[in-house]
């Protein structure tokens, strides 16, 4: 009986392709030399599967997260974000009140996401509105005396 030389199917009489891989047979020479019959096909498909299902774990927390990621972004608290990673770079680049008041807000903010109490909308606003003048008090007062003075 003869073998596929690619996946090491059985072939099948009088068939010019592998019922297997779908590899075109050869009419020359059925057992022709390829990279993967060296190095042997069925062990790297076997090591090739379990690196999927050591993979699985991984994949898995990929997806819940992705998930938790999708649902949070359909949530009502997903129109309210802190801003709280640009109030920091406000406070520490632009302007340090502006940036702490937008901080304070940017804290109501996630405590009010988790409380589920009211809803955070009106303090992200706040934290946008204070972060907008820390930004602006950089453009039109920090910025001109650096640049005056630098």
């Amino acid at each position: 009986m003869k073998y596929c030389t690619r996946c090491g199917a059985p072939e099948l009489q009088g068939a010019r392709f592998c019922p297997a891989c779908g590899r075109k047979y050869d009419a020359a020479d059925g057992s022709g030399f390829s990279l993967r019959n060296a190095i042997g096909w069925r062990p790297l498909e076997a090591a090739v599967e379990r690196v999927v299902r050591w993979m699985e774990p991984v994949s898995d927390f990929v997806m819940r997260w992705l998930r938790r990621g999708f649902e949070e972004l359909l949530s009502d608290n997903y129109a309210a974000p802190s801003f709280m990673a640009w109030n920091l770079l406000a406070t520490l680049f632009c302007s340090l009140p502006c940036g702490f008041v937008g901080l304070v807000y940017s804290l109501r903010v996630l405590q009010l996401k988790r409380n589920n109490d009211d809803s955070p909308v009106s303090a992200s606003r706040y934290a946008k509105l204070w972060l907008t003048l820390a930004v602006v008090w950089f453009f039109v007062v920090r910025a001109p005396l650096c640049l005056k003075w630098g």
